[in-house]
C-alpha cells in the first residue's frame, strides 16, 4: 500500500475543507537516502580486500597447480551450486513481481537458467564412474561452461535495460520477457557453435562490463543487493580467467574456479536476503506507521483493499458504525456502512468504492446521503472514495473518509426553509408590481408621459428579471429538498417552443440575434410531460442562446425524434463556453468568468435547473462548446418519460450514475 498516497491525502482533507481531498493520485516513491561516506569508503575497501584475496588465491593455485581433486567433490560442488542458483533465481523473480523492477526479472531468470544447466551437468558427473569417461563431458559446452555464460548475458542484460529507461523509456514487462526468450536462444546458439575457450574469453568480458556497469550505476553506495551483486561480479570475471588458465580437469586450478562459483551464488543469495529482509521491515514500519496515522485522524476513514474487503478502519469509524476493526476485517465494506439515501432509505446506495476503483478516480456520496447504524440510528453523512496506486500504478485498494453531516444538513433545511418562505412572500408584491406596471404601459389609466413611460419600461423589466430570479431559487430550493412534484398533460412540444421564441423576440430584436428553427410538427408527437417545466427546460436555453450570442448572431433550435428519444438541440455562435469553466456548467450558482462579463446580474442557476429537471424524467443533457465559437445543448429526453416524481426520479438516476 502506498503510504505517501495515504499521508498526503489526510494533509489535504485537513486543509482543504471546501474541497475533495482526492482532487488527484498522490503517489510519491520513497526518496533515497543520502549516501554516508564511512559506508561508501567501506564498501571499495571491501572491494579491494576481494579483489586482493583472488589475486592471492589465483597466484597461490597456479603455484601448486600439481594438485588436484576428485569426481565425488566436483559433484557435490556442482550440487550446491545448482541449489544455490536456484534459490537465487526464484528469489529474485520474487523481488521482480513485488518491485517491479526489470533487473530482478533478468537477474532470475539468467540464475534460473543457470541452476538448470548445473543440475544436468551435477547429473552427468554424478552418472559416470572414471575421471576419462567425465572428461568427455566435460569438453561438450552445454555441459560444462554454459552457467556462467548465460549468467553473464542476463548481467549484462540487467544492466542495459537500466541504462536504456535512463535514456530512452522503461521497458514494459512484455519487452523484457521478449528479451529472455532472446537471449535464451542466442545464448544456446553461442554455447553450442563456439567452442569452450571462446565461451571463456566472451564471459570473462560479459562479466567485466556488468561489473563496470553496475559501480558505475552507483546504487551500491545505498543498496544492499547492488553491492553484494556487484561482488559476484567480481569473482565470476575471476572464475573465468581461472578456467581459461587450466586445462587440467580437476586440477587445482579447475576445483578452485567451481568452489568460487559456489561464492559468486552465495554473494548473490546474501545479498537478496538482506535485501528482502529490509524490504519486510520497511513494510512492517510503513504499516505500523500508516496505521497510527489513520487513528489520528479525527474523521472516520475506512481501508479497502481492491476487492472493497476492509483491511484498517480507525476508531472514529468503529464508533460512527457502532462496529470494532475485529469484526470489520476482511468483511465487504458495505456490510459494516450501510448507506443509503435520505428520501429512499430502501433503496440500495451505489457502490461508489467499487466504481472508484473500477474507474480508476475519486468517487464522492451524493448530498443526500444517510448511514445506518446497528442502534437503529440513522446519521447523515457525506464520503470521499479514493483508489490507491502501487508504485506500477496498479490500484491495490481504496481509502474512504466520512464526514458526519447531521449539523450541516439541520443548517441546509434551516437556509431552505427560510429560502422558500422568502421567496414566496417575495412573489405577492413582485406581481403585483408587474401587472401594476403592464396596466402602466398599456394606458388604462391615462397615457403616461414619453419619458415617465420609458422609466416604467425599464422598472418592468427589471422586475420581469428579479421575478425569474425568484422562480429559479424556488425551484433550487424544491429540487434540494427532492421536493419536485410534476402535473403531467399531454403536451404539444412544437407548441411549447414557439411560446418560448414568442417571450423571447424582443430579446432577440434588441440583440439582432435571427433565430432558426427546425421542427416539424406533424413529425413530433404529443408527449405525457409537465407542460410548465419542460417550457423552463426550453426557456432557459434559449434565452442563454440568445443572451450569450455576438450580436447578429444566430441561434438555432431543432425538435425531433431519434431511438424513440424526443431530441431538443439548440446552437448559438455566441460567446462559447470557456475549457476549464465546463466541468461546473451545471453546477448551481456557477457562471463562467466570460459569461459573467457581459450580464453581470445572472443567477447561475438555471442550467443547474435544466439538468435536475431533464435527469428527473429519465432523460440527458449534454453540450459541445467552443470559447469564442459557440454551443451546443443537446436535452434528449424518452417519448414516455418516467413517474412523474421528480425526487425519486433523482434517486434513481443518481443510483444509475
Amino acid at each position: 500500500m502506498n503510504l505517501r498516497s495515504v499521508i498526503i491525502f489526510m494533509q489535504v482533507k485537513m486543509l482543504k475543507k471546501k474541497e475533495s481531498p482526492f482532487k488527484n493520485h498522490y503517489k510519491f516513491p520513497i526518496p533515497r537516502p543520502k549516501p554516508v561516506q564511512a559506508i561508501i569508503k567501506l564498501r571499495l575497501a571491501q572491494y579491494i580486500l576481494v579483489s586482493l584475496s583472488l589475486l592471492f588465491g589465483y597466484l597461490y593455485l597456479q603455484a601448486n597447480s600439481v594438485w588436484s581433486g576428485n569426481l565425488e567433490t566436483h559433484t557435490l560442488l556442482e550440487l550446491t551450486a545448482s541449489i544455490l542458483s536456484f534459490f537465487v533465481g526464484s528469489f529474485s523473480l520474487i523481488k521482480f513481481y513485488t518491485r517491479q523492477n526489470n533487473k530482478y526479472l533478468y537477474i532470475g531468470l539468467g540464475f534460473l537458467y543457470a541452476a538448470l544447466i548445473n543440475f544436468y551437468h551435477t547429473y552427468i558427473t554424478y552418472s559416470v564412474s572414471t575421471v576419462n569417461i567425465t572428461s568427455i563431458f566435460f569438453e561438450e559446452n552445454f555441459s560444462q561452461h554454459a552457467s556462467g555464460f548465460i549468467l553473464s548475458i542476463f548481467a549484462v542484460a540487467s544492466i542495459v535495460s537500466w541504462f536504456y529507461e535512463k535514456k530512452f523509456k522503461p521497458v514494459t514487462k512484455r519487452e523484457a520477457f521478449t528479451v529472455c526468450i532472446i537471449l535464451i536462444f542466442s545464448s544456446v546458439f553461442f554455447i553450442l557453435a563456439i567452442p569452450v575457450k571462446t565461451i571463456n574469453i566472451l564471459t570473462s568480458f560479459l562479466f567485466l562490463a556488468a561489473f563496470l556497469g553496475y559501480l558505475y550505476k552507483r546504487l551500491w553506495h545505498f543498496k544492499y543487493f547492488e553491492h553484494w551483486f556487484i561482488l559476484s561480479l567480481l569473482v565470476g570475471f575471476v572464475v573465468q580467467i581461472m578456467y581459461l588458465s587450466t586445462d587440467n580437469t580437476l586440477g587445482a586450478m579447475f576445483m578452485g574456479a567451481h568452489v568460487l562459483k559456489v561464492v559468486v551464488y552465495t554473494f548473490s543469495l546474501i545479498g537478496l536476503l538482506i535485501s528482502m529482509n529490509i524490504a519486510f521491515k520497511e513494510v512492517e514500519t510503513a504499516k505500523e506507521t500508516m496505521e497510527a496515522i489513520v487513528q489520528s485522524i479525527g474523521n472516520p476513514v475506512f481501508i479497502t483493499d481492491a476487492s472493497e474487503k476492509i483491511t484498517l478502519m480507525n476508531s472514529q469509524a468503529e464508533q460512527f458504525s457502532e462496529i470494532s476493526f475485529k469484526d470489520a476485517k476482511e468483511r465487504p465494506y458495505f456490510e459494516i456502512f450501510r448507506f443509503s439515501f435520505e428520501n429512499n432509505l430502501k433503496k440500495t446506495y451505489p457502490p461508489f468504492v467499487k466504481r472508484a476503483i473500477e474507474k480508476e478516480r475519486v468517487e464522492e456520496t451524493e448530498h443526500h446521503t444517510v448511514l445506518f447504524a446497528p442502534s437503529g440510528e440513522i446519521k447523515a453523512v457525506a464520503a470521499t472514495a479514493a483508489p490507491i496506486f502501487d508504485k506500477m500504478k496498479n490500484i491495490i485498494g481504496c481509502i474512504v473518509v466520512m464526514k458526519d453531516m447531521s449539523k450541516q444538513r439541520e443548517l441546509e433545511k434551516i437556509k431552505d426553509n427560510f429560502l422558500s418562505v422568502a421567496a414566496h412572500q417575495l412573489r405577492t408584491p413582485l406581481g403585483a408590481i408587474r401587472w401594476n406596471l403592464e396596466m402602466m404601459l398599456t394606458d388604462e389609466h391615462g397615457a403616461l408621459p414619453a419619458p415617465a413611460k420609458k422609466i416604467v419600461s425599464e422598472l418592468h423589466e427589471i422586475t420581469i428579471r428579479f421575478i425569474n430570479i425568484v422562480n429559479d431559487l424556488l425551484n433550487v430550493s424544491r429540487i434540494d429538498q427532492l421536493k419536485v412534484f410534476d402535473q403531467p398533460a399531454v403536451t404539444d412540444v412544437v407548441l411549447v417552443l414557439d411560446e418560448c421564441i414568442a417571450e423571447l423576440k424582443a430579446d432577440m430584436a434588441r440583440k439582432q440575434v435571427s433565430l432558426l428553427v427546425d421542427a416539424k410538427k406533424e413529425e413530433i408527437p404529443k408527449i405525457l410531460i409537465d407542460k410548465t417545466r419542460l417550457k423552463e427546460i426550453i426557456n432557459n436555453l434559449l434565452s442563454n442562446a440568445v443572451k450569450y450570442n455576438k450580436r447578429g448572431g444566430t441561434v438555432t433550435a431543432r425538435v425531433f425524434i431519434h431511438n424513440k428519444h424526443f431530441h431538443f438541440e439548440v446552437s448559438d455562435t455566441g460567446i462559447g463556453i470557456p475549457k476549464e469553466a465546463q466541468e461546473k456548467i451545471f453546477e448551481k450558482f456557477f457562471r463562467a468568468v466570460n459569461a459573467a462579463q457581459i450580464i453581470t446580474d445572472g443567477s447561475g442557476l438555471g442550467l443547474f435547473v435544466v439538468k435536475s429537471y431533464v435527469e428527473g424524467w429519465g432523460g440527458t443533457v449534454s453540450f459541445k462548446s467552443l470559447e469564442g465559437k459557440g454551443s451546443k445543448f443537446v436535452v434528449k429526453l424518452p417519448l414516455k418519460v418516467k413517474k412523474h416524481d421528480l425526487g425519486n426520479n433523482l434517486l434513481t438516476a443518481l443510483n444509475k450514475n
